[in-house]
């Protein structure tokens, strides 16, 4: 009978595992430790559930149970390693780490966990050893060298950082990470060429992150094409607008492209960029009225910016206000006759408000303009469309 009770609970207990319901698994396990108290299994599996549950206090208790019942578990010395880890209590961690290495050698994951510690604590020998021998155990996962390469980086040692960081590239062409690190490490070896390189990857794989964008525009700097620093430092702004760290640099770029009297006007564009950007960044995270006084910021340095309008026809659209959005895409229109998003605003509420000659105009006029986007305005019909029938069905 106890036999069929403990396999239920196992059950249940591999059920809510999966499920992510540790709360449960902590309530099944601590049955199970009533059961069978001897089953060092049971104890691990508990404190496991304590570490995923977020109690990290019972977690750490539970561990050291197994201990008082068994002191050369390399189990339960990992695990405590990866809790004192986890609440940056790095000398325990470490202690537990290396006595979860000497009963068992050949784990990989705790020979890179002892590495990541001993990287936090600024030991850079001790970490390099550890990566050395998780690389032993797995010469294929390509973390081991983006590891070995941070720390000979940290040691000032660029050339074996540069190897470790290439070695990870030849495995993983597709880490927009390890491309930055092999174009910083390059520009500390004085290779500007090969970090223009690597940093114009490291875009190419992850266009929205403005790291590589802002340094590349540094380099370019550096090396007086202010061209290129102007455009790529540009970007920083359209992909992170609340970051404003880089207008001195972009301002520095205009500096020594043109005439001093003519800055005043290049920084307009600068902060143009800016208010757009971060209006924009309102819209997306619902905060309309601060998106509002962004855009009219934009209009307050030059009222000819159709953007700035149609973004305030779109987030008008946002607050139901359909008179003031119709009233700013037309303005926008009177700047720009074949302004795109102005049309779709336009046909947007034409549609919801029935007018479906209005709305068929609109598709005439956005297919004189682009077929691309008089399809994908069609697209949006349909689809409201789909979703409306769809909820009158289920009504």
């Amino acid at each position: 009978m106890k036999f069929l009770k403990v396999l239920i609970l196992k059950l249940q207990a591999i059920l809510s595992f999966r499920l992510k319901k540790f709360n449960s698994s902590v309530k099944i396990y601590s049955k199970l430790v009533d059961l069978e108290p001897d089953n060092i299994n049971h104890y691990l599996k508990l404190g496991g559930a304590y570490g995923l549950s977020g109690d990290y206090a019972k977690a750490i208790e539970t561990y050291q149970r197994v201990i008082q019942i068994d002191d050369n578990n390399y189990q339960v010395h990992d695990a405590l390693g990866g809790i004192y880890a986890l609440l940056n209590q790095l000398k325990l961690a470490e202690e537990h780490y290396q006595k979860a290495i000497s009963l068992n050698s050949d784990s990989y994951s705790t020979q890179i966990n002892l590495g990541d510690v001993y990287k936090s604590l600024d030991k850079h020998m001790e970490a390099l050893n550890a990566y050395k021998r998780a690389a032993r155990i797995n010469p294929d996962n390509p973390y081991n060298y983006s590891a070995m390469g941070d720390i000979y980086y940290k040691m000032g040692n660029y050339s074996e950082a540069l190897n470790n960081y290439k070695k990870k590239y030849s495995m993983d062409k597709n880490s927009s990470s390890i491309c930055c690190s092999i174009a910083d490490t390059n520009f500390k070896l004085g290779n500007i060429e090969e970090t223009a390189v690597f940093y114009k990857k490291a875009i190419r794989l992850d266009p929205y992150n403005p790291i590589p964008y802002a340094s590349l525009g540094s380099i370019y700097l550096a090396v007086e094409k202010y061209d290129e620093a102007i455009y790529v430092l540009g970007k920083v702004f359209l992909i992170k607008p609340e970051d404003v760290s880089k207008r001195s640099n972009i301002g520095s770029a205009y500096k020594h492209k043109i005439l001093e009297d003519q800055v005043k006007d290049m920084y307009k564009e600068i902060y143009i960029l800016c208010h757009l950007g971060v209006a924009s960044a309102y819209n997306s995270k619902g905060k309309y009225e601060d998106a509002l006084r962004e855009y009219n910021n934009a209009l307050k340095i030059s009222e000819f910016l159709p953007e700035a309008l149609i973004g305030i026809g779109n987030t008008y659209l946002a607050l139901n206000k359909d008179q003031e959005a119709k009233e700013s895409f037309y303005k926008a229109l009177e700047i720009d006759s074949n302004a795109v998003e102005a049309f779709t605003g336009l046909g947007k509420i034409h549609f919801l408000k029935g007018n479906l000659d209005k709305v068929k105009n609109i598709i005439e006029k956005l297919s004189q303009i682009s077929e691309k986007d008089a399809k994908k305005f069609q697209e949006y019909i349909d689809n409201f469309e789909q979703k409306k029938d769809q909820s009158e069905k289920n009504v």
